[in-house]
């Protein structure tokens, strides 16, 4: 019935890209994988380190470390208190492997990451991205309580 009626053409399609453009374009995301290890002999005043190459490949005194708590937040948010800071946790597997991530508004943002473990160094490490994507590792040391004198 339309095609009787070229002068609706406009409406239609202005109509139709209205609707579409929502649709794309509109959402970024974010995902991190790598992997948390430990020293199989801890040094009394080493610091937990993050690394963005695996640094198992040239270091043989790490283990992977499971059940290690991965947190991914925006940066600006968490730092100011803002109680609705976007987050995405996760444990790691016992290889030490994780992955975690969200989506978010698409662009360059600023992002950290906490990693955990009783009886282990906690560490944050920020970043900024705008690809979405990023491949991360942690070394964590043990408590200054927790090693061996």
């Amino acid at each position: 019935m339309l095609r009787f009626f070229p002068e609706y053409k406009r409406a239609r399609t202005a109509i139709l890209f209205a609707f579409l453009v929502p649709l794309f374009g509109c959402d970024g995301g974010i995902r991190i994988h790598g992997c948390v290890y430990t020293q199989t002999k801890p040094v009394t005043d080493a610091k937990s380190t993050a690394y963005e190459s695996d640094p198992a490949v040239t270091r043989k005194d790490l283990v992977p470390l499971g059940d290690a708590h991965v947190l991914l937040f925006r940066s600006p948010l968490a730092e100011t208190g803002q109680t609705e800071a976007w987050k995405s946790g996760v444990n790691t597997d016992t290889k030490g492997d994780f992955e975690t991530g969200g989506v978010c508004a698409p662009g360059r943002k600023e992002f950290s990451v906490q990693v955990g473990k009783d009886k282990y160094q906690a560490l944050t490490y920020k970043f900024s991205t705008s690809t979405g994507q990023k491949t991360l590792y942690f070394v964590l040391s043990p408590s200054p309580s927790d090693t061996v004198r």
